[in-house]
């Protein structure tokens, strides 16, 4: 052996001891544009979700991982779809409501007539026969039959809608007023109480004093106050009563 072919033989052996691997480039450049199309697929909403899994597979390998990833990324995806979903509905509902209180709120203008002389409760009072009456026929008074009557701005009872508390109270010289009895009406049960007849239009009340109510109380303040749901305001009046005992 020739010292010239000698050295090419050792030069071909250390070459293919040492020959680097070639880099897959073109395997690279696929699993780069895969992403990229993933990327594009995610920002385009839930339907093409279904597309993912098979480029993530090509991405990983075997797909194991990436395709638990892809569930999870849809599983939210659809969940937040379903809340914008909800908030939507509950959205149209408010502007349906709106819609429907818009033309209370936008009343036609008429010459001469303002918001003032529109009718409203603006006071309440006892009408006539309001007193104690003996309803169980025991020879005294054992209740309290009241008539209120909410009036507008030219003294004419008008019908509300809204709450009543009625309290009774005994006042006694130098001591402090003791509540006998307090009741509370809610508006469909005063709506129940309001009556018309030869005696007018009004609320008819019946207020059941205790049975342990002391002999000595002869004479009782009762305070009706009626808050007005239309208006907000709340009206008030209070009589003093008489006891038969």
């Amino acid at each position: 052996m020739t010292p010239r072919t000698g050295g090419k033989t050792m030069i071909a052996e250390l070459s293919s001891k040492c020959q680097v691997r070639e880099v897959p480039i073109r395997k690279v450049q696929g699993n780069l544009l895969c992403l990229v199309r993933c990327i594009l697929i995610l920002s385009l909403g839930p339907w093409p979700l279904a597309l993912l899994p098979g480029c993530i597979s090509r991405i990983g390998g075997d797909g194991t991982a990436p395709d638990q990833a892809a569930d999870q990324l849809r599983q939210e995806n659809l969940k937040l779809q379903r809340e914008i979903e909800t908030l939507n509905h509950k959205l149209d509902a408010r502007i349906k409501q709106i819609e429907t209180l818009a033309p209370a709120t936008s009343r036609p203008t008429l010459p001469g007539v303002s918001a003032a002389d529109l009718p409203r409760a603006v006071a309440l009072k006892f009408a006539r026969y309001t007193g104690p009456i003996d309803a169980q026929r025991t020879g005294h008074d054992d209740t309290l039959r009241l008539f209120l009557r909410p009036t507008d701005q030219q003294d004419r009872v008008i019908p509300v809608t809204g709450q009543a508390i009625i309290q009774v109270v005994h006042l006694q010289p130098g001591r402090p007023p003791r509540v006998v009895v307090e009741t509370t009406l809610s508006p469909a049960e005063l709506d129940k109480d309001y009556r018309e007849g030869f005696t007018g239009a009004h609320y008819a009340v019946d207020v059941p004093l205790p049975k342990d109510l002391p002999a000595e109380v002869t004479e009782v303040t009762v305070k009706a106050a009626l808050t007005d749901a239309a208006t907000g305001t709340t009206l008030t009046c209070e009589q003093a009563m008489k006891l038969k005992r």
